[in-house]
């Protein structure tokens, strides 16, 4: 817990595990209580100075955790293992809707590779990630954490890092046909590792039949592979201006709309997906928007229509003049169009 460690000294009276214990729940709860809200340079609201850095303190939390820890490196490593050993998703609910997989069935040669994509959409309020103890896969039904004879194993993994409530989870595995020929049917249901079995049971149907061919075959879902056939021109912002005025922890719908002057049709969902993703960094989850895609309005959007992205953006606490930057993207194959930038002033 480190109380009693101190900048300049080290206390010896609080060595010990049960002290640490004891003392260090103890500050961490006086200062949640009291320091948080009592008027001194701890309070919510405020912003104290931590390594050279401006630090507000946005909750209750934040205040107690600098004042026992007033260092910037100390509290990056308390937030950093507690979500990567699953402290977010433990305040979360988990909830998972199938909305597609491809093939449905198939018929293979024994020996045949193929590769299947199963999609699900996240409809609980915990975030499913990769790679933690808590991790989210598709784990084996009939019966539960049987080993596949497809895949070898019991588990399928995201093939992101993580996926947001709201976002779609895309799961990718090899399967290779067994020797024995027959129709097989394979189960699979979402799994929070250490956590718990969650959302909708999907199977598919696959028939093993003929001679053995060692064969590879991917296999998609819905939208175009082709890089080239993607392209974009943005037609109106709502704002016009682009410049957005948020009071702190406001809400605002911003929207945009892109032609599609390529000749893929977009989509809503699927392995390949048109969405607009965050810029400068690439990829990084938006403060205003909570993830780093929004999706189409749309379920389609042929060439030569123009599809509709809706913005819901909740303005953080911290006052400034911010810049969202976003750009279409079909998912796994190719960022394309322009860039477009909404200024964000909160106050």
């Amino acid at each position: 817990m480190g109380y009693g460690y101190t900048d300049s000294k080290i206390y010896d009276q609080y060595k010990g595990f049960t002290k640490q214990i004891d003392n260090g729940t103890w500050q961490l709860r006086n200062n949640y209580d009291h320091w948080a809200s009592n008027g001194s340079m701890w309070t919510v609201g405020r912003t104290v100075n931590i390594d050279g850095n401006s630090i507000r303190l946005a909750n209750r939390s934040t205040s107690a955790l600098y004042r026992y820890t007033p260092h910037i490196g100390g509290n990056y490593s308390f937030w950093y293992y507690f979500n990567k050993w699953g402290g977010e998703n433990a305040t979360g609910t988990y909830g998972a809707t199938f909305r597609t997989v491809a093939p449905r069935s198939l018929a293979m040669k024994p020996g045949q590779k193929v590769t299947f994509t199963i999609i699900y959409r996240n409809s609980g309020t915990a975030t499913w990630y990769k790679n933690n103890t808590n991790a989210v896969k598709l784990g084996t039904q009939g019966p539960q954490d049987r080993i596949s004879a497809f895949i070898n194993t019991n588990r399928i993994e995201l093939a992101s890092s993580q996926v947001r409530p709201g976002s779609h989870g895309v799961f990718k595995a090899s399967f290779t046909a067994p020797t024995n020929t027959g129709t097989y049917t394979e189960k699979f249901r979402p799994v929070a590792e250490h956590v718990a079995w969650f959302g909708d049971e999907m199977s598919l149907t696959i028939n093993v039949s003929g001679s053995g061919v060692a064969s590879s075959t991917s296999v998609g879902v819905s939208g175009d592979n082709n890089p080239s056939a993607y392209s974009a021109e943005t037609l109106a912002l709502t704002p016009s201006s682009g410049n957005i005025s948020m009071k702190a922890g406001g809400r605002y719908t911003a929207t945009v709309v892109v032609k599609n002057t390529g000749s893929a049709t977009w989509y809503r969902d699927g392995q390949n997906a048109v969405k607009l993703g965050t810029q400068d960094p690439q990829d990084g989850n938006s403060v205003f928007l909570g993830t780093n895609r929004v999706e189409l309005n749309q379920s389609q959007v042929l060439p030569n229509r123009s599809g509709v992205f809706r913005l819901f953006l909740t303005a953080p606490q911290s006052p400034g003049t911010y810049t969202l930057k976003l750009k279409p993207v079909a998912e796994y194959v190719a960022w394309f169009g322009q860039e477009i930038n909404f200024t964000i002033t909160v106050r």
